[in-house]
């Protein structure tokens, strides 16, 4: 999840985040150069917070909330798992659920694609 300091709406993901359970990697760009026009090349919004689960645009607020609530967030994390398939030889991969792991934004802006964690 890509996030600014001092954002309410930012604030409201993480809080439905952390109340569904779902582990997530918080990405701040507010000391990133040319964050928000890295941002609009994936999404197409400069707008944080934003969420994704590997490379995929999820939302923001509204979107996440909508989707924790109908369950059609945590089916989207499964598959985004199981796409991925188990971790290589035991060891922890990215938004596998480990500790401090995460969320579909867990890429800094810039990097070609976000990994499959929940951002």
């Amino acid at each position: 999840m890509y996030t600014v300091p001092n954002c309410l709406d930012c604030a409201a993901v993480k809080n439905l985040l952390e109340g569904a359970g779902v582990p997530y990697r918080e990405v701040d760009i507010s000391q990133v150069p040319g964050s928000r026009e890295a941002l609009a090349m994936l999404s197409g919004l400069h707008s944080v917070p934003q969420v994704y689960i590997g490379s995929r645009f999820i939302g923001q607020v509204f979107e996440v909330r909508t989707l924790i609530q109908t369950g059609r967030f945590q089916r989207l994390l499964a598959e985004a798992k199981a796409r991925r398939g188990p971790p290589a030889s035991g060891h922890c991969a990215p938004g596998d659920g480990a500790p401090g792991d995460a969320t579909p934004a867990d890429a800094t802006p810039g990097e070609d694609t976000p990994s499959d964690a929940t951002s």
